[in-house]
C-alpha cells in the first residue's frame, strides 16, 4: 500500500471543471493509468525506441511498475482527476494523468543492477547492434600474423542506455534521502502547453 497522505494537502480544486490531484489506492485503476500512459506516450519518439527494444510493451511495463509502487510504502502515486461540473455534457469524472513519486534512499543491491546484459538473442533491427569486445587487450605490433578477431557480444541499445543512466543515478545521490518521480502522464487532449491545467 502507497504510504499515507493529508488529504488536505492532495486535493486541489479549479473552476468550473475542477481538477483534483488525488492518491492511488486501488490496484484496479492500475490498468487505466497504464493505457493512458500508452497513448501519452505514443507520439514521442523515445515511444519506437522503447517498443523496439524493450523486454515488454509501454503498457505492461508500466502496469508492472505501477503494481510494484502500490506495494512499496515508500512510493506515492497521484491521479488528475477532472470533475466534471453538474449539468456538463460528461457528468461522469475522469482520470486524466498521473504522476508517481519515491521517497527515500536508493536501494543497492549486492550485485550491479546495470551491469552488462548479452542479449540472448539477435535485435529486431540489427543496424543498431553495438559490438563490444570481451577484453580490452592492446594487440603486441610486433607480432601481426597472431592477432585473431576477439568475440564480441551484443548489446541492447535500452539496456545501455538504463545501465549508463542508472548508475549516474546511484553514483550522484548514494546515501541521500531524496524524492525522486518516475512518471508524469497528461492525456494528450488535457495537453496544453503553457497554460495551467
Amino acid at each position: 500500500m502507497a504510504g499515507a497522505l493529508n488529504p488536505e494537502i492532495v486535493g486541489s480544486e479549479m473552476s468550473a471543471d475542477t481538477i483534483q490531484m488525488l492518491p492511488v489506492t486501488d490496484a484496479a485503476e492500475v490498468p487505466i493509468l497504464a493505457h493512458l500512459s500508452d497513448i501519452a506516450l505514443k507520439p514521442d519518439g523515445f515511444y519506437e525506441f522503447l517498443t523496439r527494444y524493450g523486454s515488454q510493451s509501454v503498457y505492461d511495463e508500466v502496469v508492472g511498475k505501477l503494481t510494484q509502487a502500490l506495494e512499496d510504502p515508500h512510493s506515492y502515486i497521484f491521479k488528475a482527476v477532472r470533475k466534471n461540473a453538474p449539468g456538463s455534457d460528461n457528468p461522469s469524472d475522469s482520470i486524466i494523468g498521473f504522476a508517481h513519486w519515491f521517497i527515500g534512499y536508493v536501494q543497492t543491491p549486492k550485485v550491479d543492477p546495470f551491469a552488462l546484459r548479452v542479449a540472448a538473442q539477435e535485435n529486431k533491427d540489427s543496424s543498431f547492434n553495438v559490438a563490444v569486445p570481451e577484453t580490452h587487450k592492446t594487440p603486441q605490433m610486433s607480432n601481426v600474423n597472431s592477432l585473431v578477431a576477439e568475440p564480441t557480444r551484443t548489446l541492447n541499445p535500452l539496456d545501455e542506455m538504463m545501465r549508463i543512466s542508472g548508475n549516474a543515478y546511484i553514483s550522484a545521490i548514494r546515501g541521500k534521502k531524496h524524492v525522486c518521480q518516475s512518471f508524469l502522464i497528461l492525456s494528450e487532449v488535457d495537453q496544453r502547453p503553457g497554460q495551467p491545467i
